[in-house]
């Protein structure tokens, strides 16, 4: 896989609770969404980043792949992806 272009994480990076690298998505979120992320803060001001993997982890078990519905397109990795992470702001 690495010899047709994909990273190669290591493992101290790797959380397997979520099964995500978690610092690489709140690097991702941080970088390429600032005004989201400071949004974000403002509601979560409290330790932010473990509410932003709280809610994605979510979204992403949530994944059903016999969905018909757009709602339930919204789950899974593909979901969050294509219509972004849901997260109720107070």
């Amino acid at each position: 896989m690495q010899a047709k272009g994909r990273q190669v994480g290591p493992a101290s990076g790797y959380t397997a609770e979520t099964a995500l690298y978690e610092q690489d998505v709140l690097d991702f979120v941080q970088t390429t969404q600032p005004q989201e992320w400071e949004k974000f803060c403002l509601t979560f001001p409290i330790d932010s980043e473990r509410h932003l993997i709280a809610a994605l982890v979510k979204q992403l078990m949530k994944a059903n792949e016999h969905a018909a519905d757009r709602a339930s397109c919204t789950y899974g990795t593909l979901g969050v992806l294509r219509h972004r992470l849901k997260v109720l702001y107070a």
